[in-house]
């Protein structure tokens, strides 16, 4: 089950359950201090960038099933990637906005 929300900061007893669910690179620093594995939506990424590094240094990825279906290649599902379980604070799911 995939599970998000953007009241994070009023639910701390979700970290490690549901993503949190951000506006910006920044929003999603603040989440991961909090202990929530992050998600963004955003235009500040293209699905074809690799090696994201956010302000407070960790990493972020695209999501797979984006950047696998903008390099022309056979995308996964998100049953089989598994990356949104919420449960890994120091992965953070960038999705670009289209």
């Amino acid at each position: 089950i995939l599970s998000y929300t953007h009241g994070f900061r009023t639910r701390p007893d979700l970290a490690g359950r549901t993503m949190a669910s951000c506006d910006s690179l920044e929003e999603a620093v603040e989440a991961r201090r909090m202990g929530f594995q992050a998600a963004v939506a955003t235009r500040e990424v293209s699905a074809l960038d690799k090696g994201i590094t956010l302000s407070d240094g960790s990493k972020a990825i695209v999501c797979p099933h984006m950047s696998l279906k903008a390099a022309g290649k056979p995308a996964i599902t998100c049953n089989a990637c598994g990356l949104c379980q919420g449960k890994n604070p120091s992965i953070t799911i960038i999705f670009p906005e289209h």
